[in-house]
């Protein structure tokens, strides 16, 4: 009785061993790689733009079109590259970040080329004040009495019992007879077949 018993321990040993040992690495598929975003730029690319020379034209056939434009100057253009991966214990971070920005003269021609880091970046911090917006705030008698005639139970019947018909509107296919429930439909005048 003793030695089946023992067997079964050591099969239940060698299937936990052998789980644990298949599963560990498909563990890291579950780690995501870093991600690029933004207009994908190596160095060599915009080394090739040179200022005074270079066009908006030859410029877009050389890197592509910017990721945005300056918010008030169409002249200004910016392109954004990061690249985000995993932080431990929290939200996927930015890792590196890289912003070149191209300015240009009104007849398009390569004024200047500037190149940021993630380390030029200012940091901000947001405001935890809300905003008030009048007319938002809703009294509790408002809450309880607001809704108070709004409710009508055939209204979405439409013509089928009459509704729309009466003051001379006419209902579903209605003659808009002035009468309550002129339209066509079981509560109305005309063929209900």
């Amino acid at each position: 009785m003793q030695q089946p018993r023992k067997i079964k321990n050591i099969f239940s040993s060698i299937i936990a061993v052998c789980t644990i040992f298949f599963s560990i690495p498909g563990c890291s598929y579950l780690i995501p790689e870093p991600l690029e975003q933004g207009a994908i730029l190596d160095p060599k690319d915009y080394e090739k733009l040179t200022p005074g020379k270079t066009t908006k034209d030859e410029t877009i056939s050389f890197i592509g079109s910017p990721t945005s434009h300056a918010t008030f100057d169409d002249n200004t253009w910016i392109y954004i590259t990061m690249t985000t991966g995993l932080v431990p214990a929290s939200y996927p971070g930015i890792k590196t970040q890289r912003v070149v920005i191209l300015n240009f003269d009104n007849g398009g021609i390569l004024q200047d080329i500037k190149v940021l880091h993630k380390g030029d970046a200012k940091p901000v911090s947001m405001v935890s004040r809300v905003t008030p917006t009048p007319g938002t705030k809703i009294s509790v008698m408002q809450e309880l009495l607001g809704s108070v005639g709004r409710y009508n139970p055939l209204g979405g019947m439409g013509g089928a019992f009459g509704g729309l018909g009466g003051m001379g509107r006419g209902g579903a296919g209605g003659m808009g007879s002035g009468m309550m429930g002129g339209g066509t439909g079981g509560g109305g005048t005309g063929n209900t077949l």
